[in-house]
């Protein structure tokens, strides 16, 4: 995940157990991470608390939008009722 952040600065908010951070620039780094599963993947980039991009794999990109898309729906309860067919629905 690119990070658009210095590596200086994105070391104060990761954990060394998150993965390892690499210099681009001075206004980019690197996160090479790794995880379980794609929502503790998610995790990670929130946590990170800067902007950022994903640049693999493709599944955590469609992850990150279909959690973006329910979190979307809890704000707006009026969209959850029009939801596309199919989306993910749990009580909380």
């Amino acid at each position: 995940m690119r990070l658009h952040t210095s590596a200086e600065q994105a070391a104060r908010s990761t954990w060394p157990s998150d993965g390892v951070v690499e210099t681009v620039d001075e206004r980019a780094s690197l996160l090479r991470t790794r995880a379980a599963n794609l929502d503790v993947l998610v995790v990670h980039v929130m946590l990170t608390g800067v902007d950022c991009e994903v640049i693999e794999p493709q599944e955590l990109t469609d992850h990150i939008r279909a959690v973006r898309d329910r979190l979307s729906r809890a704000l707006d309860p009026d969209r959850a009722a029009t939801a596309a067919p199919g989306a993910e629905s749990a009580p909380v």
